[in-house]
């Protein structure tokens, strides 16, 4: 078994911290952290905020590491268990891995509290136990894993300083999503603009099915078979869009009547 340990400062008031802990994920800094999930979340008699989290992770071990452990499994899951008391300023993290339980237990604790000396800052107490069990170099691993531990630690800090500097643009109203009562962008998309008036009446909403395949064969110059050729709104003449429709309108007939011997 292992301990380590370690404390930092941030120069960011308590409520601040504890706003970025809860909205830390996802964030560039820890990559390793693909999903989480919250299982729970109550309030008890005293005010305090329970939340109980299920973070999907993948720990991008070592070949070495995996051939001691005998496993090629890097995605893992974390139970994680969080209380913020509001009125005592203290934020308690507690979280333990539940995969390989049966080579490695990792649990780890992390304690928000107000500086005790300027109200400003916020202490970051943070303190993780590895156990290794029933594998030869097992301390060696233990110690490795810590290394680990304390490269993610500083990452994590790093991540928490880059939530707050989003949260803090968004106090000043230039957040990069929407303020209250703005509407949000619609997702990225195909767009093409509207037909003008004498058009056959396909406006750029009301084209069912558009195959993006046919849209790029039209703009490289090749026959459409659309009501109306995506490349006649891009380019802004109806010519082409004119020519596409009657193809494809009479194009069926003329199979037919080929079909049936009509022309020889």
């Amino acid at each position: 078994m292992r301990v380590w340990s370690s404390e930092h400062v941030f120069r960011h008031p308590w409520d601040t911290v504890v706003k970025a802990a809860m909205r830390k994920y996802p964030n560039p800094m820890n990559p390793c952290v693909v999903g989480v999930d919250v299982l729970e979340r109550s309030v008890d008699a005293r005010g305090r905020l329970h939340s109980h989290r299920l973070l999907s992770t993948e720990w991008g071990l070592p070949g070495l590491v995996k051939a001691i452990l005998g496993t090629s499994r890097t995605l893992t899951y974390i139970r994680e268990r969080s209380i913020v008391d509001p009125v005592g300023k203290k934020m308690e993290l507690c979280s333990t891995n539940i995969t390989l339980t049966n080579l490695v237990l990792v649990s780890e604790r992390l304690v928000y509290t107000p500086h005790p000396e300027d109200p400003g800052m916020t202490v970051l107490t943070q303190e993780a136990v590895i156990t290794v069990k029933g594998i030869s170099l097992g301390s060696y691993l233990e110690s490795l894993m810590a290394n680990m531990i304390s490269s993610n630690a500083k990452k994590g800090r790093e991540a928490l300083e880059w939530v707050i500097g989003h949260l803090n643009l968004e106090l000043e109203g230039w957040q990069p999503l929407p303020a209250a009562g703005r509407e949000a962008p619609p997702p990225l998309a195909l767009r093409f603009p509207a037909p003008r008036t004498q058009d056959t009446g396909w406006a750029a909403s009301q084209r069912p099915g558009l195959d993006v395949h046919a849209l790029r064969m039209c703009q490289r110059g090749h026959s459409c078979l659309l009501p109306v050729c995506p490349g006649t709104l891009r380019r802004g003449t109806l010519e082409r869009g004119r020519i596409c429709y009657i193809w494809a309108n009479w194009l069926p007939f003329l199979f037919f009547f080929w079909w049936k011997g009509f022309f020889v």
